[in-house]
């Protein structure tokens, strides 16, 4: 992909602009050097080859393309797909080395936390393309446990691929501050892990959408506790409420706003806890 990354942007005239020949030629050399150390790698025989068969390729292509002075994007595709075996070999490699690293490692950590490990926290960042088959989170989830995720077992999202310990800290303890802030303000923890508005806002979008004689686009309500990942789409993950309509309904607040013209509920006697389950509206005149 290197190769394609250097390339593809030189694709329509590489003759008349050669600025792609010194990163090529750079990429080359590394390539080259990496080739001949080979032997030095702890790995096993068969990823040792690999590697190898890999890096003939590069070389030979880049070769070519440097001796001629230009390529053809038709060339460039044709050499992409003939990486294909090696593409895969080399995914199915990573994938087994990386899991059993963090399985190491998670091992290591569960040993040395004890009987601590139930009230560790656990995160790591992503970006949108690496959320979903996030390799460490799919990892931490197997010594977290199902009931951790989303409460004890964080993925933060992040803008780019690396992040730091200060960044991850700083999200951190804004997500618990938030939920600190939720139990004040709405008697329960888990409101501010969502977009506030987004509840009494989907009605409004259902809303505008039958202005327009259009049906809304919007995920299932899915509840608070829940724990479900990469994306809490899926109302059988977790229990009890859904919406405000849900904490009206089971009492959890009583006397916050209501949309006008939609149903009244009234107000339990007695709170609920969290993971109770929506007791029926009731509509009032």
């Amino acid at each position: 992909m290197a190769v394609y990354e250097i390339l593809a942007p030189y694709s329509l005239d590489p003759k008349a602009n050669t600025a792609w020949q010194g990163p090529l030629r750079s990429f080359r050399t590394r390539a080259d050097i990496v080739r001949e150390s080979l032997s030095d790698l702890d790995v096993k025989p068969e990823d040792r080859q690999l590697f190898k068969t890999t890096l003939d390729k590069l070389i030979a292509f880049s070769d070519v393309a440097l001796k001629d002075g230009t390529f053809t994007y038709a060339a460039l595709q044709e050499f992409c797909r003939d990486m294909e075996t090696e593409e895969g070999g080399l995914t199915i490699m990573c994938s087994r080395v990386q899991v059993e690293h963090w399985c190491k490692v998670l091992d290591e950590w569960k040993a040395l936390l004890g009987n601590d490990w139930d009230n560790t926290y656990g995160l790591t960042n992503s970006i949108y393309v690496t959320r979903q088959n996030n390799i460490l989170f799919s990892v931490m989830a197997q010594y977290f446990g199902e009931d951790a995720i989303n409460d004890r077992l964080m993925m933060i999202e992040t803008t780019s691929f690396q992040t730091t310990p200060e960044e991850m800290l700083s999200v951190f303890s804004h997500t618990i501050a938030d939920r600190t802030l939720s139990t004040v303000f709405f008697n329960t923890d888990r409101i501010m892990d969502t977009e506030l508005l987004g509840w009494d806002g989907r009605k409004f979008i259902a809303d505008e959408m039958k202005k327009r004689g259009r049906t809304a686009v919007l995920p299932p309500l899915v509840p608070l506790n829940s724990n479900e990942w990469p994306w809490r789409t899926d109302p059988a993950k977790g229990s009890g409420p859904k919406s405000f309509d849900d904490l009206r309904a089971a009492g959890i607040i009583t006397k916050f706003f209501h949309i006008p013209g939609a149903t009244k509920y009234v107000p339990a006697d007695e709170k609920k806890p969290i993971d109770a389950e929506p007791t029926k509206p009731v509509e009032s005149n």
